[in-house]
């Protein structure tokens, strides 16, 4: 609940254990404060759980936490698959949680991170080389799918192969295309 008013402090913002504690503290103090006259008793349980819960001692506070790192992992699978960047470091949180009822939510949460590596891994680049007619997009492009190990595959290959197909019923539109340097529609080229 603190963080709501001072923000999410993480173990890169450069901030000790015990500064971070503090401001939690006083950000929590400070929401009491706000709705003391309101409700004091729901003040004083504010006050109340969030030292439980710093203690960690109770079955609440200790549920509570972990489902805390679980939420962090869970939020990091979920960056990771958004943005593609690894955050591989966040799962060693699995170590923290140990709690029977929280395990398959964790075991779920690590096969999908599992899952998205090995997505990663098989992640198909597309490049697409456009240009004029004996411009060298065949020479260049074979040469990069040499040196890369990439797959390539020329439109106008493809075309002429379509063109020459008797049954095709494009082959006299795709060869007075190629004649006449006109490019072709890209409902047909893609």
């Amino acid at each position: 609940m603190g963080e709501a008013i001072i923000g999410d402090i993480t173990p890169y913002d450069g901030i000790s254990q015990e500064e971070k504690h503090l401001r939690e503290e006083m950000a929590i103090k400070f929401l009491a404060c706000t709705i003391r006259s309101w409700d004091p008793r729901f003040a004083d349980l504010l006050s109340k759980y969030w030292y439980e819960y710093e203690e960690g001692q109770t079955r609440a506070a200790m549920l509570v936490r972990q489902m805390d790192k679980l939420e962090c992992l869970d939020q990091a699978v979920l960056y990771s698959e958004r943005s593609g960047i690894a955050l591989d470091e966040f799962m060693d949180l699995k170590e923290k949680i140990t709690l029977p009822e929280l395990q398959p939510w964790l075991e779920m949460r690590l096969k999908d991170h599992e899952n998205l590596k090995l997505r990663q891994k098989m992640y198909i680049k597309v490049v697409f080389i456009s240009g004029g007619p004996g411009v060298g997009k065949g020479t260049q492009c074979s040469r990069v799918a040499t040196d890369f190990d990439f797959c390539y595959i020329c439109a106008g290959d493809l075309l002429r192969e379509e063109a020459g197909s008797p049954h095709s019923p494009y082959k006299e539109f795709i060869l007075e295309s190629i004649e006449k340097s006109v490019l072709l529609p890209p409902q047909l080229t893609i």
